[in-house]
């Protein structure tokens, strides 16, 4: 699930784009296409979600829905364009089981085969993953036709996850 931009999310495919910030990401040396000037593209990507398991008769759901910023900034001066830019290009969503889900359910019944326990009484996972991705770079047109483009990319993924199993 990525969160990139809101113009990917109603086109599908920027990169042949060259008309907003976000192209930093989608197509660097294309901004040398755009006016000089400072641009800036904001968003928050929300996305509603509705998520169900089901094994052995049991139906598992999860409906926490999912917020992801992304940040795009952009200098272009004639030949020479600088940018930035913040998104999350992997992950983006966290999910919230108030009864379990299959994961839990096997794991309940890894401890029943181990203990003395032998009936599930309630169980519960939270998780979420986001994949934070800030980067930095440059553009350069050698021609009218012809750009360059080089940046750094740094992506740091977070995967927390929170469960609970109670048994009798």
């Amino acid at each position: 699930k990525q969160s990139l931009s809101v113009e990917y999310l109603r086109t599908f495919s920027r990169n042949g784009a060259t008309d907003s910030a976000d192209i930093v990401y989608y197509n660097p040396a294309g901004v040398m296409q755009m006016a000089n000037g400072a641009y800036i593209n904001t968003a928050i990507i929300y996305t509603a979600k509705d998520y169900t398991n089901r094994f052995l008769g049991a139906t598992y759901e999860s409906d926490a829905p999912s917020m992801a910023p992304a940040v795009y900034a952009l200098y272009k001066k004639d030949k020479w364009a600088g940018y930035f830019g913040f998104n999350v290009p992997g992950g983006g969503g966290k999910v919230e089981y108030n009864d379990g889900n299959v994961s839990t359910y096997f794991i309940a019944q890894g401890i029943i085969a181990a203990t003395p326990f032998d009936t599930i009484e309630s169980m519960k996972l939270k998780a979420d993953a986001y994949y934070y991705g800030p980067f930095i770079g440059g553009a350069y047109a050698i021609n009218d036709t012809l750009s360059i483009a080089a940046g750094l990319r740094f992506v740091n993924a977070t995967i927390t996850a929170d469960g609970d199993v109670g048994l009798s």
